[in-house]
């Protein structure tokens, strides 16, 4: 019998990014940043976030998927 490839999909849950204002690593939850921005967030370089420690903006270029 031959055997069948298979691909394991998997959703977002959030993104994580370090602020480059005070370098401490941020994380958002996937659903508030899509609805933010829409499916551009799946692509990268779509706006901005407030870092949590600093409360500067954090601009998002381009991402990278783990």
């Amino acid at each position: 019998m031959e055997k069948a490839h298979y691909v394991i999909e998997s959703k977002p849950v959030r993104i994580s990014v370090v602020c480059p204002s005070c370098d401490e690593t941020q994380s958002y939850d996937y659903d508030s940043v899509y609805n933010k921005f829409g499916a551009d967030a799946y692509y990268g370089n779509c706006g901005s976030v407030e870092c949590k420690n600093c409360q500067k903006d954090i601009e998002l270029g381009s991402c990278e998927y783990d």
